[in-house]
């Protein structure tokens, strides 16, 4: 993603969020949720400096998009489901939470990338640490 555009995302979802979310409308609900599926997906793609996350971020924002507008759609949580817990719970505890971390950590771990530079700045500030005595 790039940065202006990752800027510019997370100006608008923090507007829409904040207005979904005071103000008691409907339409603005449905906005709020999809502005909160936009935000995190907007700060990992400001991050993103080689833009080499481009699919993991579109799938990291269609399971969030899906996972709140169906925490929308619910009539006060949905009905009981697992546990005895109602439906919405059951999403966010077993959807919202754990599928995306999942998605955020294997794309970090499989898209890791250690440069030589990177390793020698590494090396160069244990030095510097190990001179100064902090170890």
């Amino acid at each position: 993603m790039e940065r202006r555009a990752a800027l510019l995302l997370l100006g608008l979802a923090t507007a829409a969020a904040l207005l979904g979310f005071t103000v008691d409308a409907a339409p603005l609900r449905w906005g709020a949720a999809l502005a909160a599926a936009a935000f995190p997906v907007a700060l990992i793609g400001l991050a993103d400096r080689r833009r080499r996350l481009r699919w993991p971020l579109a799938l990291l924002w269609l399971v969030l998009t899906g996972g709140l507008l169906l925490l929308v759609a619910l009539p006060h949580g949905g009905p009981d489901s697992l546990f005895g817990l109602p439906l919405g719970t059951v999403v966010m505890l077993f959807g919202l939470v754990p599928i995306p971390f999942a998605l955020v950590v294997w794309t970090y771990a499989a898209r890791f990338e250690l440069r030589a530079e990177d390793l020698d700045r590494l090396r160069g500030i244990a030095e510097a640490r190990r001179l100064r005595g902090e170890e």
